[in-house]
């Protein structure tokens, strides 16, 4: 299958360049993908010389925006890199013929060959904006066209694209593409567009690294909250806080992995040796005086995980049933002593089990004891007791939360440990999060299954 990624001369020697050749090595060591660039610029570029030596097809192209745009970037400084990213609505063109084609944005990285063939889309088939539980609004940044039906309207979309070129700035073609396609989109399923702050997740195919990027992740780790990012410092803070645990891993894998280009490189092994310090001294700096103002603890975000098997479940698409698991979840530290513990599962084809929430003290961190499962706020899910014990959770949406409140696990303040066990429950990793006395979000602990059970 081709997979199609576009680029302007603008963006070609930045940071975007560097992650176009990552996500090819990717593409080229784990997949069966063929590479395809439609760039816009000079065909003696030196980034088409690495990706013509790395074995992608470049394709020298031109957005039918772009004179608008060069004239609005001369005239009102409009963004010139929008160039490429309009490039993207190119693709069916360039792909007549076909009867799909496969689009992502450069910084992107590919685990195996995304599974497509069961995708049938009207026009195209797009992920979520920001949250797994988004219906109405699309991320723009992986696309699977149906070819033909696309081309069939996208005259119309220029001509809507140019009379409304700058109502979303400083959004470009995303909320273009929003609008005109508002309801007539159809859903990709979300591990082939997974983006890092959904959580650590080892089954999905594409890993696409929206929002926050390398220089966003170093100076919260470096500065916490209080890096100065303009006006998305607010949106930008909370997606990496609420999954600082899974760009770390993330991280460590790529660069075990492949080689980045020597941009990436340098920040991600940055990145690398700022996390370690930054957990241990996370609570030196700002857990007394959070825990004197009994600030909650806002979100322990749980993720997918298939362990070897298909998972059944509309995140991922319909597939086969896989063997029952069995899972605990240790979560110690100083993280556990908040007095509210959020915990996100996704059960597999939407239905799980809670089978017991334990505790154990500072004092006798070797006995446990049993956490009233009533006594757990169920979101998201229709709960009911089991005959053999536990709770049933059928998901309503993508995801259940399980909020552990003070009244639930008393005395927290001197908790040592809580462990949760589920069933049919595909998750891999969770991140602990709290907020401070100023709503500011920290990363504070990593959750790993301490069991796993299959049971044929």
């Amino acid at each position: 299958m081709k997979w199609y990624f576009c680029l302007d001369a603008f963006g070609a020697n930045r940071e975007i360049g560097a992650w176009a050749e990552l996500a090819v090595q990717s593409a080229r060591k784990n997949t069966s993908l063929h590479p395809v660039c439609l760039f816009d610029g000079p065909a003696d570029d030196p980034l088409v010389g690495r990706l013509k030596a790395l074995d992608v097809e470049v394709i020298i192209s031109r957005s039918r925006l772009a004179d608008i745009i060069e004239n609005a970037h001369r005239t009102s400084n409009y963004p010139i890199h929008g160039k490429g990213a309009f490039l993207r609505a190119e693709v069916p063109r360039i792909a007549a013929g076909d009867e799909h084609a496969f689009y992502t944005d450069c910084d992107v990285f590919f685990f195996c060959d995304p599974q497509t063939s069961e995708l049938k889309p009207d026009f195209f088939s797009a992920g979520p904006r920001q949250l797994l539980s988004e219906t109405d609004l699309f991320n723009s940044g992986v696309l699977y066209f149906n070819v033909e039906r696309f081309r069939s309207v996208e005259d119309e979309f220029f001509a809507f694209c140019q009379s409304n070129l700058f109502k979303f700035l400083p959004g470009m073609d995303e909320p273009l593409f929003n609008a005109f396609f508002r309801e007539k989109f159809d859903p990709l399923p979300a591990g082939l567009n997974w983006r890092p702050f959904f959580g650590f997740n080892r089954s999905i195919s594409v890993l696409h690294f929206h929002g926050p990027k390398l220089e966003h992740l170093a100076a919260y780790l470096s500065s916490g909250p209080d890096a100065d990012w303009g006006p998305y410092a607010k949106d930008l803070t909370e997606l990496i806080a609420s999954s600082i645990h899974s760009y770390y891993r993330y991280i460590e894998d790529i660069v075990a992995a492949v080689t980045p280009p020597a941009y990436l490189d340098v920040s991600m092994q940055q990145f690398l040796r700022l996390y370690p310090k930054f957990c241990s001294t996370i609570f030196e700096l700002h857990g007394e005086a959070a825990l004197s103002k009994q600030i909650e603890l806002r979100e322990l975000s749980c993720t997918l995980k298939k362990r070897q098997r298909k998972v059944a479940d509309h995140i991922f698409g319909t597939s086969s049933k896989s063997d029952v698991v069995v899972s605990q979840y240790l979560f110690e530290g100083g993280a556990v002593t908040y007095p509210h513990l959020l915990i996100k599962l996704f059960p597999n084809a939407g239905v799980g089990e809670l089978r017991k929430v334990s505790y154990a003290y500072k004092a006798d961190p070797n006995t446990w004891h049993e956490c009233s499962l009533d006594a757990i706020e169920k979101r998201g899910c229709d709960a009911s007791a089991l005959a053999v014990g536990g709770l049933s959770l059928i998901a309503q949406a993508h995801e259940v939360q399980l909020v552990i409140p003070p009244k639930a696990i008393p005395n927290r303040h001197d908790l040592h440990a809580i462990l949760v066990e589920c069933r049919e429950c595909a998750d891999e990793v969770a991140t602990g999060i709290y907020a401070d006395s100023q709503g500011r979000f920290f990363s504070v602990n990593g959750a790993t299954p301490t069991k796993t059970i299959r049971q044929q």
